[in-house]
């Protein structure tokens, strides 16, 4: 018997999913080159930066914005085009238990605006007068998975860091309790010039 959880797109018992509306939040293209650019041997050097942001809107309906930004360069790594989408979806979620819920919104969301924002780019690039750039499919549910354990590794080292921080303290405190009264102590005011170390050599 398998033990694994089910997937957003598996639908358990209760949970519903809908994408209400699909839109461009944001989108510019810059190509700082043209028109000196297109008189050049294509040998683009293309670069990918992708992440997302989801924030809820109203109960069970949720905002989730893809931000793809393409950076392509030239042999010589100057920027020929620079191209961004925010592409945004809203959606209802309902009946999934909090794990489910961030996996859905981090994961499976982002999945389905992938293929607008490669369109919207791809178009943007067409109007550019540059050769058409079909990104490749993208494993979300890896980079999700790598998020959540990067989070997972950064509060278990902050929850070290407070234990041992917690530790230090009561270590002070203890050395503290365990000193005798007046011990480490000068009644006299000329103890900053060393003369009560030497008196106490003396005696």
């Amino acid at each position: 018997m398998s033990d694994q959880s089910p997937t957003p797109n598996e639908n358990p018992e209760g949970a519903q999913f809908a994408l209400q509306r699909i839109y461009v939040k944001d989108a510019s293209f810059e190509s700082p080159r043209s028109p000196g650019c297109f008189a050049d041997q294509w040998k683009p050097k293309v670069n990918l930066d992708l992440n997302t942001r989801h924030n809820q809107l109203d109960g069970d309906v949720f905002e989730v914005v893809l931000h793809v930004t393409i950076t392509t360069r030239n042999e010589a790594d100057e920027v020929i085009y620079l191209a961004e989408v925010q592409q945004a979806g809203i959606f209802l979620i309902k009946g999934l238990e909090v794990e489910a819920l961030s996996q859905t919104l981090g994961s499976f969301c982002p999945s389905v605006l992938f293929p607008y924002v490669r369109e919207a780019i791809d178009s943007m690039v067409l109007k550019a007068s540059f050769p058409p750039l079909m990104l490749a499919p993208v494993n979300f549910d890896a980079i999700y998975e790598q998020s959540r354990r990067q989070r997972e590794e950064q509060l278990q080292q902050q929850s070290r860091f407070m234990v041992e921080c917690l530790l230090e303290r009561r270590v002070k405190v203890f050395q503290l309790l365990q000193r005798r009264p007046g011990e480490g102590q000068c009644p006299s005011t000329c103890c900053s010039t060393g003369c009560c170390q030497t008196r106490r050599r003396r005696t």
